[in-house]
C-alpha cells in the first residue's frame, strides 16, 4: 500500500480549468434573453429597423459562436475526463484533440521522449500555445521510420511522373526530418489548463530516467506532419498511382 502511495505522489496531472468556455457559455444562455427582453420593452425599435436588425443578428452570431466554442471546449474536457496530460507508472497520457473522442495513450517502453514546444498565437505577439507531445522508439506503432520505407518503395517503383516523383520526394524529406529530429507521434494542445514543467520533467525522471524531456521552443512544428499522416501511410493515394488489381 505505501508502494502505491508513494507512485501516486510521483506522477503528475495537468487538468483541464475550462474557465472561459464556461463564460462563453454564460453567453450564449443570457444574450439571446435578453435581446427578447428588449425586442419586447420596445428599446429595439427606437433604434429603428436597420439598427435593430443589425443589433439582433450580431446577438445571434455572438450566441452561437460561444455556443459552439462553449460546447468543443467543454466537450473534450468531458471525453478526457478532465485530464489534459497524465504521467504516471503506466506511461504518458495526453488528451485527445478536440475532434477526436479518445486520449491518446504511451507506455513507456514505447517513450523515446516527451517533446514540449510552442507557437506564436495568431494576431498576438508575445502570446504563445503551448504543446506537449511524445517521440515514440524505433519499431512502435506511430514511428515516422516505417512512413519512410514505405516512401522509397514508392520511389523506387515504376511509373511515376517527374511531378509526382518530385512530390514524393519533398514528403519524404519532410517525413526523414521528423523521424531524425524530435518528430511526435501523439500532442495536445495546453489550452483551458496550466502545465508545470517543472513538475511534468521530475515525474518523467521518476518513472522513466532514460527518457529526455526536450523543450524545442519555438524551433519548428514536431507535430506538424500528424495533419497529413494519414495521406502519407497511403502511398498509392498520395502520388496517384493505381494498386495492381
Amino acid at each position: 500500500m505505501a508502494e502505491k502511495t508513494d507512485t501516486r505522489k510521483k506522477s503528475y496531472t495537468a487538468r483541464y480549468w475550462p474557465v472561459l468556455p464556461f463564460g462563453m457559455l454564460v453567453i450564449a444562455l443570457t444574450w439571446l434573453p435578453l435581446l427578447a427582453v428588449l425586442a419586447a420593452d420596445g428599446g429595439l425599435l427606437d433604434e429603428g429597423a436597420g439598427a435593430a436588425l443589425s443589433t439582433v443578428g450580431t446577438g445571434v452570431l455572438i450566441t452561437v459562436l460561444c455556443a459552439l466554442g462553449a460546447y468543443f471546449r467543454l466537450g473534450r474536457a468531458v471525453r478526457n475526463g478532465g485530464v489534459m496530460v497524465r504521467v504516471n507508472a503506466e506511461g504518458v497520457l495526453l488528451a485527445g484533440r478536440s475532434w477526436t473522442t479518445a486520449p491518446q495513450f504511451v507506455p513507456w517502453e514505447d517513450v523515446a521522449d516527451v517533446v514540449l514546444w510552442d507557437r506564436p498565437r495568431a494576431g498576438a505577439q508575445f502570446a504563445r500555445k503551448q504543446y506537449v507531445g511524445v517521440r515514440v522508439r524505433h519499431g512502435a506503432e506511430g514511428d515516422f521510420r516505417g512512413l519512410r520505407r514505405k516512401l522509397r518503395r514508392v520511389l523506387s517503383g515504376d511509373g511515376l511522373g517527374p511531378e509526382t516523383r518530385e512530390r514524393v520526394e519533398v514528403v519524404l524529406g519532410d517525413v526523414r526530418d521528423t523521424a531524425e529530429g524530435v518528430g511526435v507521434a501523439a500532442f495536445v494542445f495546453v489550452q483551458d489548463g496550466f502545465l508545470r514543467k517543472k513538475a511534468l520533467k521530475r515525474a518523467v525522471a521518476a518513472f522513466a530516467p532514460e527518457v529526455k524531456v526536450i523543450d524545442v521552443g519555438g524551433q519548428g512544428d514536431p507535430g506538424g506532419r500528424l495533419g497529413s499522416r494519414r495521406e502519407m501511410e497511403d502511398p498509392a493515394g498520395m502520388t496517384g498511382v493505381t494498386r495492381p488489381g
